[in-house]
């Protein structure tokens, strides 16, 4: 695979996850395209400075993916998410926390898509603050047009680029090393899946007290992921959909064994 097909992989698939995240998060449709950077990356338009975030994908060690924006469209990605979500003037926290969940559900959803193109289970490592990316990198610059005011945010994004190589090496590993298929009785074994919003502790006096129209917090934030649950084990996280007139649960991460559920 040239580099030319290698970075329309992943910009295609990184756009895709992006569009998708934000539509599930929002209801709306972003318009989202990208285009090659060849050479260094250009300047902001405003001369600001792009502050990063990086994630990575369980084919590669280490960070393997890098987007970037300035301070002010970054704020103004994640008051619009918030707006959406009926959260008017959201304090810069909040925003903040909306970014870091956007870039986090955002490098999951990549895995999932590269993984469905190369044909192998990928895992995102996680969204983590960071520096500039690497010369040695794909670059890819978007531009999303928001369609609550037809604003237009860009944003680079980085490739490493080892990135499509150990990919397509896991790719190979595994089809080597695939276990055989589970037989037809234990594939068909039915187990009930739950779809947990939250829970939090109160006392049993104050459950007397509710009355139709009380308000119980659960102690999440309205962006936060919900737990997908087999039994009383954790299994994935997911976001709260609309599918064919029921609610419905979409996984954007996968919770593997030992790993420490969150709340």
């Amino acid at each position: 695979m040239g580099s030319g097909e290698a970075r329309t992989t992943l910009a295609e698939a990184w756009t895709e996850a992006f569009t998708r995240v934000l539509e599930t998060m929002t209801a709306a449709t972003p318009a989202t395209e990208w285009r090659a950077v060849d050479g260094p990356l250009p300047e902001s338009e405003d001369g600001a400075e792009r502050e990063w975030w990086s994630d990575g994908v369980s084919s590669v060690p280490g960070p393997s993916i890098w987007i970037g924006a300035t301070a002010a469209h970054w704020k103004a990605l994640g008051a619009w998410i918030l707006a959406a979500l009926g959260v008017e003037d959201a304090a810069d926290e909040d925003i903040q926390s909306t970014c870091r969940d956007v870039v986090a559900q955002v490098a999951s959803a990549f895995a999932t898509e590269l993984a469905k193109q190369l044909g192998t289970p990928l895992n995102s490592l996680g969204a983590n603050p960071a520096g500039q990316p690497p010369e040695s990198t794909y670059l890819v610059a978007l531009e999303t047009v928001l369609p609550s005011d037809s604003a237009k945010i860009p944003f680079a994004v980085a490739f490493q680029r080892a990135l499509m190589e150990e990919a397509e090496e896991t790719q190979q590993e595994a089809a080597a090393e695939a276990a055989p298929s589970l037989s037809e009785p234990i594939a068909e074994l039915r187990f009930s899946v739950h779809a947990r919003l939250g829970f939090t502790p109160v006392q049993l006096g104050d459950v007397f007290k509710w009355t139709v129209g009380s308000v119980v917090e659960i102690g999440r934030r309205i962006t936060d992921p919900i737990d997908i649950v087999i039994g009383d084990r954790l299994i994935a996280k997911g976001q709260v959909v609309v599918s064919n007139s029921h609610y419905g649960a979409r996984v954007t991460a996968i919770v593997h064994p030992g790993a420490e559920a969150s709340s």
